[in-house]
């Protein structure tokens, strides 16, 4: 039932070819929309969801209207194995999140894709053991979060971005990360797990000490969720 989207994002849903790739657009826009909801303080009807519309750029960022009229909104959303994490928020701009499902990744994918102290932190950890996998995840998890935020996105080279990360953190916990840019000055940012999950969002303009996004809806749900695939190697 398309009644909760916009007139032009049915109309753009309606060029989309494949379920699956329909599945996929769904989910990413209620993800988004019902934070933008939550943000405004709108109930998470189709009639309230249908007065957010989300429109993207060529680099997979979104713009947030209500109502047709730009909201002033920074938002990003991201997809992983059947899942989904939208993240929408005023007085910081702009900002990327990612969803990633923890898997092992071989030191092809490090070397390839990794910095030289990125490489370092995911050495730290037993090769073959839970913890690498988890570092790797959430190392790559961030940079995508980070070229979210700095309106990238995968057409760059992740590794014009560097990762800083403390120890692994406790289930279900914000901590704190910081993302470095070549060209710019260092990004603050915030991760935490969710059962199978990784969760990350990076601001690229704001106070280092901004906190960490407060969940809608039941806190939970991502933490019991079960993979509906293993998803590629980039989450989106």
């Amino acid at each position: 039932d398309p009644s909760w989207l916009a007139a032009q994002e049915q109309q753009a849903l309606s060029v989309v070819q494949g379920a699956g790739r329909r599945a996929g657009t769904l989910l990413r826009r209620w993800a988004l929309k019902s934070a933008v909801a939550d943000l405004l303080e709108l109930s998470a009807t189709p009639a309230s969801l249908r007065r957010i519309g989300v429109r993207h750029d060529a680099q997979g960022a979104p713009s947030i209207m209500v109502d047709g009229q730009e909201a002033g909104l920074e938002g990003s959303v991201s997809a992983c194995a059947g899942w989904a994490v939208g993240l929408a928020c005023s007085g910081l701009s702009p900002v990327g999140v990612d969803l990633e499902l923890i898997a092992p990744q071989g030191e092809d994918f490090v070397r390839d894709w990794f910095t030289a102290g990125e490489t370092a932190y995911v050495h730290r950890h037993r090769e073959g053991s839970p913890e690498r996998d988890l570092a790797t995840t959430l190392v790559w998890s961030a940079k995508e979060a980070a070229l979210k935020a700095l309106g990238r996105g995968l057409f760059a080279d992740p590794r014009t971005v560097e990762v800083s990360l403390g120890a692994v953190g406790s289930p279900q916990a914000w901590a704190p990360l910081q993302v470095a840019v070549t060209d710019g000055r260092p990004l603050p940012g915030w991760w935490r797990r969710e059962g199978r999950f990784v969760v990350t969002t990076v601001y690229a303009v704001g106070s280092p000490t901004a906190g960490p996004p407060p969940p809608v809806g039941e806190t939970t749900a991502l933490a019991r969720a079960v993979p509906v695939s293993r998803g590629s190697r980039a989450g989106g």
